[in-house]
């Protein structure tokens, strides 16, 4: 419906300013000196207020410019929110807007005023703005949805629309507001996120097809190499048994040359004085052998745990030295038998006599023109330290680092390598230690370390 309105008042300061603000809301202002000479209305599609009393115009004013200002507050408010804003009345037609929406779109108030959607967006857009604009009145309250806007670049951005109605005095639906949140970067970043997510998996499927196929890989080259290490393993034991056969047919090869020389020296009819030499010579080289083979068996056994049991030490060494000293006096070596260990000592007698004895062997096989072997035993704490130092001319350096594995031999005719060996099993079998250094004046130095008493048990 349009309003005309007719001042009849003289030409004034206040009416001129009372026709302009009613001019910019949007009514028809006429103005007439008479009141005869007023218009008469055009049919029953309009209103007139006439106002005929000129000084009814002051509170008019004051009230116009109250209103006015008002409006103006609310323009700046709209204006200062950083969120495009609009609104419409009941036929979806723009009223208005705040600055955010002209500087988003591109439009300024006046191209949108009293405009329809599809006046001002393209038609795929308008379609989808009017058909959420009608089912947002037919429901009442409030919307919110997706979808998209032409930006002030004719670029299509990506946004959100929340929307309201708002109602007259009647309760009725009057219009509509709305604001339009850009999520055009989030969508470009949500887009990017599930690219880079579609790439990570991808990327996994692939790494994992790899891992796969690697670990394949592996488990073929680990059943490869089990097989190899199976083979290397029979060959191992097929060298070192070739190697004990060497050493059996090299080491048995001298005492059984001697013993038959000396048997064949025997039956020439020579003195008996002289067949008891030769005698004694056949037997020592016989409990070569049997020393021997003594090495072997125990290397083939392998040693089992030793059973020990609580030893007096003074007989231990007691037996040691009778064992020894008539034996390698025949060989021109003296045995001396150094400080005193008392008291019984936890061990295996048999296993620990037979390590001594080796090292006594093997002290007289580096001694072959005489000398001293000297065997010191003593208390330290709870351990029992044997020290076996002999008079030779010692291990050469380059054995040393291997002098404890199987088959070192050092400086011997005759031997096995396999007795160093067995005593650092028998020993370390004790829970003890056996090293070599060389002595002060030369010569060999074996030192062994053994707890005497019986190991804790929980």
């Amino acid at each position: 419906m349009t309003y005309r309105i007719t001042l009849w008042a003289p030409e004034s300061t206040a009416v001129a300013r009372l026709s302009a603000l009613l001019a910019e809301n949007g009514y028809e202002v006429s103005r007439a000196e008479q009141l005869a000479s007023l218009p008469a209305p055009d049919g029953a599609a309009s209103e007139e207020l006439v106002i005929v009393d000129a000084g009814a115009l002051g509170p008019v004013l004051g009230v116009a410019r109250a209103l006015e200002d008002e409006r103006h507050l609310l323009r700046e408010l709209l204006d200062a929110i950083p969120t495009p804003v609009f609104y419409k009345d009941a036929e979806s037609r723009y009223l208005g807007c705040n600055r955010a929406f002209e500087q988003f779109t591109g439009l300024r108030r006046h191209d949108i005023v009293g405009k329809g959607v599809f006046d001002i967006a393209p038609p795929h857009l308008a379609t989808v703005y009017r058909r959420a604009d009608e089912d947002l009145f037919a429901s009442g309250g409030t919307q919110v949805y997706e979808s998209r806007v032409r930006d002030d670049n004719d670029d299509e951005q990506d946004v959100i629309f929340y929307k309201a109605v708002y109602r007259g005095k009647d309760g009725a639906g009057a219009g509509l507001i709305g604001t339009i949140l850009n999520i055009t970067e989030r969508k470009r970043a949500q887009d990017e996120l599930a690219r880079l997510n579609e790439r990570l998996e991808e990327l996994v499927r692939r790494r994992t097809a790899d891992l796969a196929a690697a670990l394949e890989l592996a488990e073929m080259l680990n059943a490869r190499l089990r097989s190899a290490q199976e083979r290397l393993i029979r060959a191992e034991k097929l060298a070192a048994v070739g190697q004990i056969a060497a050493a059996v047919a090299h080491d048995l090869k001298n005492p059984l040359s001697a013993i038959y020389g000396h048997a064949q020296l025997m039956s020439t009819g020579a003195s008996l004085e002289v067949r008891e030499r030769h005698l004694e010579t056949i037997t020592e080289e016989v409990q070569r052998l049997l020393d021997m083979v003594e090495e072997i068996l125990a290397f083939v056994r392998g040693e089992t745990a030793p059973l020990r049991e609580d030893v007096e030490l003074g007989e231990f060494f007691g037996d040691l030295e009778r064992s020894l000293r008539d034996h390698l006096q025949a060989r021109g070596i003296r045995l001396v038998l150094a400080g005193e260990a008392v008291g019984t000592a936890f061990m295996d007698a048999d296993r620990m006599r037979r390590v001594l004895l080796n090292l006594a062997y093997n002290a007289r096989d580096a001694m072959p023109s005489g000398g001293q072997l000297t065997v010191d035993r003593r208390r330290a704490g709870d351990r029992l330290v044997v020290t076996c130092a002999d008079t030779g001319p010692g291990v050469s350096v380059h054995i040393r680092e291997r002098l404890f594995q199987e088959f070192a031999t050092h400086g011997k005719s005759n031997g096995t390598g396999l007795g160093l060996a067995l005593c650092r099993t028998v020993v370390e079998a004790h829970g003890g230690t056996i090293q070599y250094r060389s002595g002060e004046a030369g010569g060999a130095v074996f030192v062994i370390e053994l707890p005497v008493h019986r190991p804790a048990t929980g």
